[in-house]
């Protein structure tokens, strides 16, 4: 169950900062829950999809203030995480391979009205590396290492980029961060380890863009 997990003890704070690093960290969970279910599929698998079948195509939901490519047509899904800040909804879009997933994820943050300092973007971020650490070796069940960490802009918007490694299950997951004022965008690549490096990684990465009707 999602939701338990985002509600559980050590997720909760009254902070305005852990609250809203919960909320990152109920949205990595739930890309990374779609990982750890790939994984499974990884292990007994020999054949991949290669790049040049891949039928990339951009996807820019109306309204949303992005667009991306990704290799396929997305499935689109949401669901309401909870945390201290209130329910939020979140909206992810994936493509699954046999060995390989591509996601992005936005969520928007909610306002607080108790006059409580708001954490800025680079402590927003922060928080959600930490929960995609964190994150990831819950949902695959083995620990997830920090590898690198990557402070960019986006846009003119503050962004992260990083690599987290699980060595047990051979897999890397490699994400960027986006906050654009008051909404987060997440875009996930995983894979086993030493895919990060292919181009349709930076090309997927790359063509995020946030639209000027932001």
């Amino acid at each position: 169950d999602w939701s338990s997990d985002v509600c559980s003890s050590d997720l909760i704070d009254t902070t305005r900062e852990r609250a809203t690093n919960s909320l990152f960290m109920g949205a990595f969970m739930t890309i990374n829950k779609l990982s750890a279910l790939i994984v499974l599929v990884f292990a007994g698998c020999t054949s991949s999809v290669s790049a040049q079948q891949m039928d990339w195509m951009e996807y820019r939901p109306a309204g949303e203030g992005f667009r991306v490519e990704m290799p396929a047509k997305p499935e689109v899904a949401s669901q309401e995480l909870y945390t201290a800040l209130g329910p939020v909804k979140q909206i992810v879009a994936k493509i699954e391979f046999v060995d390989r997933m591509f996601a992005v994820s936005y969520v928007d943050i909610p306002e607080d009205k108790s006059g409580r300092e708001v954490p800025d973007a680079e402590k927003r971020l922060d928080g959600a590396r930490d929960g995609a650490v964190k994150n990831t070796s819950a949902s695959v069940g083995s620990k997830a290492t920090l590898r690198s960490e990557k402070r960019m802009n986006v846009g003119g918007y503050p962004a992260r980029e990083i690599i987290v490694d699980v060595a047990a299950v051979n897999l890397v997951n490699v994400m960027r961060i986006v906050i654009v004022k008051n909404r987060a965008y997440f875009l996930g690549f995983t894979s086993f380890a030493g895919a990060e490096g292919k181009s349709e990684v930076s090309r997927f990465l790359d063509s995020f863009v946030v639209l000027q009707s932001q």
